[in-house]
């Protein structure tokens, strides 16, 4: 008699199992949300203003002057560097100098006093992640 009822508990779950597996969840779900829209901000590299050339009389030497870009307030794209191009009366200079430095002096050898001598500049801002911005300025200078 416990073998009959066993098996005829057991025939019952199995059957409870099988037919409520097949019948389907009458449940509903729903929900919804707003989406948030995405804000993506570019950091514009600025170039230097200001470029001028000073005198440096009665030396044989003249100073590149710029003010600083304003970019490099910015920490998150810090500027790492400044490239100096220039063409001083012919004369081809190149130099790179730190950012924490704004001028650039360099030797402009003897020319004969009161001479107009025909400068353009380029200084272009460097960042850390190698993005540039170039400031040029064309100008005369006349010689001690």
């Amino acid at each position: 008699m416990t073998a009959l009822r066993r098996t005829a508990v057991l025939l019952g779950l199995i059957a409870t199992v099988v037919i409520g597996s097949s019948i389907p969840a009458s449940a509903t779900f729903s929900a919804s949300t707003t989406a948030q829209q995405a804000r993506v901000s570019t950091l514009v590299v600025e170039p230097v203003s200001g470029i001028r050339v000073e005198r440096n009389c009665p030396t044989t030497q003249a100073t590149l002057r710029w003010n600083a870009s304003p970019t490099a307030a910015v920490a998150a794209n810090k500027v790492t560097s400044y490239a100096i191009s220039a063409n001083v009366g012919g004369q081809q200079i190149t130099a790179q100098v730190p950012a924490t430095q704004t001028y650039y002096v360099y030797p402009t050898g003897y020319v004969y006093p009161g001479t107009s001598v025909p400068v353009s500049i380029t200084v272009t801002t460097q960042t850390q992640y190698g993005w540039t911005k170039a400031a040029t300025t064309t100008t005369t200078v006349t010689t001690c």
